[in-house]
């Protein structure tokens, strides 16, 4: 299927929706820490979930101020994205409560010029990581390599370079034990 990039906000809201089971659906891996999941496999345990969706499914929706394609992750009731503003001029990790949509924050990790991507990646399309203290968010070009409390407070961020190539940054960050592993691949030396 091709997406069109008038409908990245449609997508988005749509993940974030169909990604979300009420908290007491998901009692196996509550945790969705990162890009593919707990194990980085793209499955998870639980076992009798829905097949099919319908409209009396949705326990709740929200407009998302900005796009992106970042897959939501998710740590007990909260869920983490990234996106972007202005045509990329703008990035921002943003966290919801899981329970009812509510955006409990946003912040700007970056503002410029934005790079050349292409249409179907976009400016936010790596996933955020989390261990339930810290969430990393990647941004290539775009200000690089962020980490926020849960809270949303900035604890640092890391210039990473410029990544050239036709389609933008994807690559999310991979937590083991206490490395923060970032995939910085380009086309260019």
């Amino acid at each position: 299927m091709i997406l069109k990039p008038r409908n990245l906000m449609t997508i988005l809201s749509g993940l974030v929706l169909l990604s979300l089971l009420p908290a007491e659906t998901v009692n196996a891996e509550e945790n969705w820490p990162s890009y593919r999941g707990p194990r980085g496999d793209g499955h998870a345990r639980e076992t009798g979930l829905p097949v099919k969706w319908g409209t009396n499914d949705v326990s709740w929706s929200t407009p998302l101020p900005s796009e992106g394609q970042s897959c939501p992750i998710i740590w007990g009731e909260r869920i983490f994205l990234t996106a972007s503003l202005r045509r990329g001029e703008e990035r921002v990790v943003l966290c919801l409560n899981r329970n009812d949509g509510r955006v409990l924050w946003q912040k700007t990790a970056w503002t410029g010029r934005p790079e050349p991507t292409h249409k179907m990646t976009g400016w936010a399309s790596a996933s955020c990581a989390t261990n339930g203290k810290h969430v990393y968010a990647f941004f290539g070009h775009g200000g690089g390599l962020f980490c926020y409390t849960v809270d949303g407070d900035l604890v640092w961020n890391k210039e990473l370079g410029d990544f050239e190539g036709p389609w933008g940054t994807a690559a999310s960050p991979i937590l083991y034990k206490n490395l923060v592993i970032q995939n910085c691949d380009a086309d260019a030396n």
